[in-house]
């Protein structure tokens, strides 16, 4: 009887330190949750420039025309593009090549094709890493087609998270994300706005 009584007694004590060891994982994971609303966000508004009317109405913005005309934009500068990489042994530390993203659709100069915010990397060819984040401008429809301007209207280390376009009031939702430790520093929400007499 007394083994049966020692055997039992051992029992319940691992028992009751598996439970207390359970429960202390989940405090203490629960205490390291970081709260979202200690994070800040900033408001803000950003004026464009040089968003001018426009009667344009014959080819719909996608993909492949904003990918076009990002690249002839930065080729006129004598960028590369992704598409027209030169030979590794001909690249030298001046050179930067222009890599398309994505197109976020909006509309600010009232035409029937919508512009868009236009998200791109612009880095040495060849070049890898795992903390850029893609360069922003704006890609806009005018009588003489579509056009890249405001670039950099958002700075480089604000990654996008979305973009709402509510009843012509064009809101940019996007972070400010540290890579070396892995979390986002703030948040930040920025109304587009155009010149009073761009109206």
């Amino acid at each position: 009887m007394r083994y049966y009584t020692i055997l039992l007694t051992g029992f319940l004590l691992i028992s009751c330190d598996n439970k207390t060891a359970t429960n202390q994982k989940n405090t203490s994971v629960i205490q390291n949750i970081s709260k979202a609303d200690s994070i800040s966000t900033i408001d803000t508004t950003i004026i464009l420039k040089g968003i001018v009317k426009s009667n344009f109405n014959k080819k719909k913005l996608t993909d492949s025309i904003a990918k076009e005309t990002l690249y002839a934009y930065f080729k006129s500068k004598g960028y590369y593009n992704s598409d027209n990489l030169p030979g590794l042994d001909s690249v030298s530390e001046a050179d930067l090549s222009v890599d398309f993203n994505k197109i976020y659709l909006i509309d600010l100069n009232g035409a029937e094709s919508q512009d868009a915010v236009i998200t791109y990397w612009l880095t040495p060819p060849y070049a890898s890493g795992n903390c850029w984040q893609p360069h922003k401008a704006i890609i806009l429809n005018t009588d003489g087609g579509y056009k890249i301007t405001n670039e950099e209207f958002i700075p480089d280390y604000f990654a996008i998270d979305s973009i709402s376009n509510i009843e012509g009031q064009v809101t940019v939702y996007s972070y400010n994300y540290d890579c070396e430790n892995q979390k986002i520093v703030k948040y930040i929400r920025a109304r587009i706005k155009l010149p009073a007499n761009n109206k």
